[in-house]
């Protein structure tokens, strides 16, 4: 609302255009950073959860907050600035190609937002059934959040291949008509790429999100950088700059590249969690001592569905144990 009414001058605000969408988000971050202040130092979260008296530095804890937080964040780095080479790169191809490609990716947000709200969630989920030992119940959410959020993504794929003058009208509104006309076909042809990639980072963006709630953020890293600079970055100046072959194939590029992201992710899930669950079950073998064949197909023994014996398991320490850097204990369960 801030920024309708500073770039267009509405309700009594003056009229400020690009430099009143700077205000608006400036003033919108603040306000969101007080607000959750508030609500950490409110009555009932401090008193329920000590939230303030946790202030003072500590070098243990801001050690492991780097280990698994700096990861994390250089993955979101370069995954904001792959795609932002991406548009800058495509912009030499003129206004029309540059255009439609952000009005796609524009577009694409209606996707891409919700999403991350569920890759949140389940990376939440599965620390903590991993930091309870319960990696069968972790694997339980996981693809159960992919089911949801595959679920949404057909729908907007199919509404982007369908109905897709729904979503680039309003992008029409006070443009010229003859020079909108190329960008219109070109935006068009670009939702169809959308719709195809979405699919796909539906599963980046749920399986990732789980593989760093495992603890295993530099994997995350790697995969995200190797495929940034060889998959996107490096091709697509390739293509637009030496090869001079358009815009088309440019986000031929850009799908593969969030397509190979979901695919790996999927695959880097299986390993992390079929690894822990085998790890599990040798520690803590079920409480009504049956024995369970295989992998635990739930959160716990084959027979009786109970749990193993460990809840308060690190899961950094699953992690650590996945990685080979711990063996697993053969002690009886507690």
């Amino acid at each position: 609302m801030l920024d309708y009414a500073l770039i267009f001058g509405r309700w009594g605000f003056p009229e400020l255009g690009i430099v009143g969408a700077g205000i608006a988000t400036v003033a919108a971050g603040a306000f969101s950073f007080f607000l959750f202040l508030a609500i950490l130092a409110g009555g009932n979260t401090n008193r329920s959860y000590h939230t303030m008296k946790g202030w003072r530095f500590d070098r243990d804890l801001f050690v492991r907050l780097l280990r698994y937080g700096f990861p994390s964040g250089v993955q979101f780095f370069l995954e904001i600035a792959g795609f932002t080479g991406f548009v800058l790169v495509v912009g030499r191809l003129g206004t029309a190609s540059l255009a439609a490609t952000n009005i796609a990716f524009n577009i694409n947000t209606l996707a891409f937002m919700p999403m991350i709200g569920f890759g949140i969630a389940i990376s939440v989920l599965v620390g903590q059934y991993l930091g309870s030992d319960r990696p069968g119940l972790a694997q339980a959410a996981t693809y159960s959040d992919f089911h949801l959020t595959l679920a949404y993504m057909i729908a907007i794929a199919a509404a982007y291949v369908l109905v897709p003058d729904i979503f680039v009208a309003p992008f029409a509104h006070n443009a010229d008509p003859q020079s909108f006309g190329e960008i219109y076909g070109y935006a068009v042809i670009l939702l169809r790429f959308v719709a195809v990639y979405s699919l796909f980072d539906a599963m980046n963006i749920i399986f990732c999100s789980a593989i760093k709630g495992a603890g295993d953020t530099r994997y995350v890293m790697f995969v995200t950088v190797l495929l940034s600079v060889f998959v996107l970055i490096v091709p697509v100046y390739l293509i637009v700059e030496v090869l001079e072959l358009g815009l088309m194939l440019a986000w031929v590029l850009a799908t593969a590249y969030v397509t190979l992201l979901g695919v790996i992710f999927i695959c880097g899930f299986s390993a992390v969690n079929g690894k822990i669950c085998a790890s599990s079950s040798r520690r803590f073998p079920c409480r009504c001592r049956h024995r369970s064949r295989g992998r635990p197909s739930w959160d716990g023994c084959r027979n009786c569905r109970r749990g193993f014996g460990s809840r308060n398991s690190d899961p950094s320490s699953l992690f650590e144990l996945r990685r080979g850097k711990m063996r697993p204990s053969t002690s009886s369960p507690r």
